[in-house]
C-alpha cells in the first residue's frame, strides 16, 4: 500500500482523475414501474436477523466522512462536488478472527479496479474498539485508529501521525462479512492437530477398529491386531497385504470402515482401499500419487504432475483443484481453505480458498511439514537438508518467528507436546537447543491417536502406548 493512499486528499484526487465512473442509469418508464416493483417484491430474499448493535463483525457501508478541512461530506455532497459518490468506494469489514480492514476501491494505470486495504486488528474494550495497524509503513501517515458506536452507526477514526487532523468515517451495517484471507482461522482440536502432524510426517500408519495398518520395516504394507496388556502394546497376527510385495505405503487415512493408503512399488502403484472387516484390498487409482487426505467425504491428493485433485471415495469423478503449478503438503483445514507449499514460489507456504480463489503467501523461506496448532502454523526450514530450523507463523498477525537452534526436521505435535529427536517438550518451549545427534532417527514419531503412537527407531517400525512412555512397544515386522 502506498504511503498516504488512504488520506482524504489523495482519495479526492484519485476520484477526480477517474473516467466515466458515474452511473448513466435512466429512469424507468412509468408504465413499467408497478410491474418492476411487484417482481422485486417477489424476488426479495427472506429478511435476515437484525445485526446486534455494537458488534463490529460485518460489512459496513460508508455514509459520511468528516475532516477538519472539509467538514462532513455525505454521498449527496460528493455527487454535487465531484459528480461521483466517493463514499461508495469506501468500506469497512470486521471478522470474528479479530481482523478488520478499511478499504478503498481505486483504479490502476490501466483503468482496472482494485481494492487497497488498511489492515488492522481489533480488540473490544467496554463500548469501544481499539484498532492496531498491521502495516508498519502506514504508521508514517497514521498514528493509530479507533472505532466506536453511536447507536447502530459505526464511527471509524484514523489519527494523523503528522497532527494534520483526524479523519472520521461513519458506516452503516451492510451484511455479513465476505470470505477473505482475514477470516482464515482454523479451529483445530487435539485430534485435528494429530491428524495434520501425521499427514505432514508422511502418514506411515493408522489405527482403525483395533487394527494397526502401516509401513512395515521391509517397505511392505502390513496390518496387525492391536491391544494392550497393562501399559504394554501387543500386536497379534501380523500379516502382509498386497501379496507381501514391497510398495512403500504412506498417507494412511481412515473413513467409515475403510483404510486408504498410497503405494509406490514396481507392481503396486496408486491408491489402495482396505476393508477393515476382512482386509480385502482394491485399487482406486493406478498412477503415482502423494499427499492423500480424506476430508468431508472425498479423497484429496496430488497426481503424477504434483497437481492437486479430488475424487469420490469410490475412485470416481476426479476433479482438478490446483492444476496450474506443482504443490506439496496440500491440506484441507476447513471452510474451503487449503494450506500448501508452492514449489515455484521458493517452496513457501500459501493459504488458498477453493471457492473464492483467494490466496496468500504466508512464509518467506523454504517451508516444509506444516502443522497447525492453536493460533500458530509450525513448519521446518532448511538450506542443506541436513540441519533444520523450526519456525511458526501467527495466523492472526501473519508474523513469523524462527528458532535459533538446529534440529533434524522430524517434529510431531501431540496435545501440548512437541516430539523431536528422541525427546519431547511443551510447545511453550519450542525455541530451545535440543542438543541431540542430528543424524539420529531414534524415536521419530509418525502417528498418534491419543491411545497409540507409531514411531521409527533404527529403521524399524514400532507401536507404543500413547498416554505415556512407561510401557513396552511392539514391532510391526514380518519374518522373511
Amino acid at each position: 500500500m502506498k504511503r498516504k493512499l488512504l488520506t482524504v486528499l489523495l482519495v479526492l484526487s484519485m476520484v477526480l482523475g477517474l473516467c466515466a465512473c458515474g452511473s448513466d442509469k435512466k429512469e424507468a418508464p412509468k408504465e413499467d414501474t408497478a410491474k418492476e416493483e411487484k417482481e422485486s417484491e417477489e424476488e426479495a430474499e427472506p429478511e435476515k436477523p437484525a445485526h446486534e448493535a455494537g458488534d463490529i463483525v460485518g460489512q459496513w457501508k460508508c455514509t459520511s466522512m468528516t475532516t477538519d478541512d472539509l467538514g462532513t461530506l455525505t454521498s449527496e455532497d460528493c455527487k454535487e462536488l465531484l459528480g461521483y459518490d466517493m463514499l461508495a468506494t469506501i468500506s469497512f469489514t470486521g471478522w470474528e478472527t479479530g481482523n478488520c480492514a478499511f478499504s478503498v476501491i481505486e483504479e490502476d494505470e490501466e483503468g482496472e479496479e482494485r481494492t487497497a486495504e488498511l489492515a488492522m486488528l481489533w480488540t473490544e474494550e467496554n463500548d469501544s474498539y481499539t484498532l492496531t495497524l498491521e502495516n508498519p509503513e502506514v504508521t508514517e501517515s497514521y498514528s493509530g485508529a479507533a472505532a466506536a458506536f453511536d447507536g447502530e452507526i459505526l464511527i471509524l477514526t484514523l489519527k494523523s501521525a503528522a497532527g494534520e487532523g483526524d479523519e472520521a468515517y461513519q458506516f452503516e451495517y451492510a451484511g455479513e462479512p465476505k470470505v477473505s484471507i482475514y477470516n482464515f482461522a482454523p479451529e483445530f482440536t487435539e485430534e485435528d492437530v494429530r491428524k495434520m502432524s501425521a499427514f505432514s510426517s508422511g502418514g506411515y500408519a493408522i489405527v482403525a477398529d483395533d487394527m494397526a495398518y502401516g509401513y512395515e520395516a521391509h517397505g511392505k504394507l502390513a496390518c496387525a491386531k492391536i491391544s494392550k496388556d497393562g501399559s504394554d502394546v501387543v500386536l497379534d497376527d501380523v500379516q502382509a497385504l498386497l501379496d507381501g510385495e514391497i510398495c512403500n505405503p504412506a498417507n494412511f487415512q481412515y473413513e467409515e470402515g475403510y483404510v486408504y493408503a498410497t503405494v509406490n512399488g514396481e507392481k503396486n502403484l496408486g491408491i489402495v482401499k482396505i476393508n477393515v472387516k476382512n482386509n480385502k484390498t482394491e485399487f482406486l487409482y493406478d498412477k503415482a500419487v502423494e499427499y492423500q487426505q480424506v476430508y468431508d467425504g472425498k479423497l484429496y491428493f496430488t497426481d503424477e504432475n504434483h497437481h492437486y485433485c479430488s475424487m469420490d471415495l469410490d475412485g470416481k469423478n476426479i476433479t482438478p483443484i490446483i492444476d496450474d503449478r506443482e504443490v506439496y503438503y496440500p491440506y484441507q483445514v476447513g471452510d474451503g481453505w487449503i494450506v500448501f507449499q508452492d514449489d515455484a514460489d521458493g517452496e513457501t507456504l500459501h493459504v488458498y480458498h477453493v471457492g473464492e480463489k483467494i490466496e496468500k503467501k504466508i512464509t518467506e523461506v523454504r517451508s516444509y511439514n506444516p502443522v497447525i496448532c492453536g493460533e500458530y502454523l509450525y513448519f521446518d526450514t532448511t538450506e542443506d537438508f541436513e540441519q533444520y530450523h523450526l519456525g511458526r507463523v501467527n495466523l492472526r498477525t501473519w508474523e513469523t518467528e524462527m528458532s535459533e537452534y538446529v534440529n533434524n526436521g522430524a517434529k510431531f505435535i501431540d496435545g501440548d507436546y512437541l516430539f523431536m529427536e528422541s525427546t519431547y517438550y511443551t510447545l511453550d518451549e519450542w525455541n530451545q537447543n535440543l542438543d541431540k545427534d542430528l543424524n539420529s532417527c531414534e524415536y521419530r514419531y509418525y502417528y498418534s491417536d491419543g491411545n497409540y503412537r507409531f514411531y521409527n527407531t533404527s529403521f524399524e517400525c514400532w507401536f507404543s502406548p500413547g498416554e505415556n512412555f512407561g510401557g513396552y512397544s511392539a514391532q510391526l515386522w514380518l519374518d522373511e
